[in-house]
């Protein structure tokens, strides 16, 4: 390296400043109740497998709208806003929640109500006749929160 450019990089070093003001942060701070409910999440999603202990929810059958793919789903949702519009530099924090959650999603106590579900029933469907043949795999059909609507090409 030349001296010349040596001293040019050394004078557009000196040019930064020696503390950054409030104006350089353009995104607001998380608050400390959202910082609390971020805390929560992470402390919801490292309980052991099968802990439910803190979710609790009105109805064993996870059929609710306090089942637990509501909850778990809505935390996803908030910590993925979170990262995105005010900590999106903290990936390193985001990414293992949001994997965390994601895991507790796939366990069958989240899920495993879908068998029974799927053969339908005379409240959700007054014509039926007889149940229809059940499937254990609750993204393939009928789902709406996990899968896209076909859409005719015609």
């Amino acid at each position: 390296m030349s001296s010349d450019s040596a001293r040019n990089e050394h004078a557009a070093v000196s040019r930064l400043p020696v503390r950054l003001d409030d104006t350089f942060f353009t995104e607001s701070k998380l608050t400390r109740e959202q910082c609390g409910h971020l805390r929560h999440f992470w402390n919801l999603a490292s309980l052991h497998d099968g802990d439910w202990s803190l979710m609790g929810g009105e109805d064993s059958l996870q059929e609710l709208d306090t089942a637990y793919r509501y909850q778990l789903s809505a935390m996803a949702y908030a910590a993925g806003a979170a990262h995105y519009h005010r900590l999106p530099a903290m990936r390193s924090m985001f990414k293992p929640l949001i994997r965390k959650l994601i895991y507790k999603m796939l366990r069958r106590e989240v899920w495993g109500y879908w068998y029974m579900t799927s053969q339908s029933g005379v409240g959700a469907d007054p014509d039926l006749k007889e149940l229809r043949k059940p499937w254990a795999d609750p993204v393939c059909k009928e789902n709406i929160m996990a899968c896209l609507p076909v859409v005719n090409p015609t």
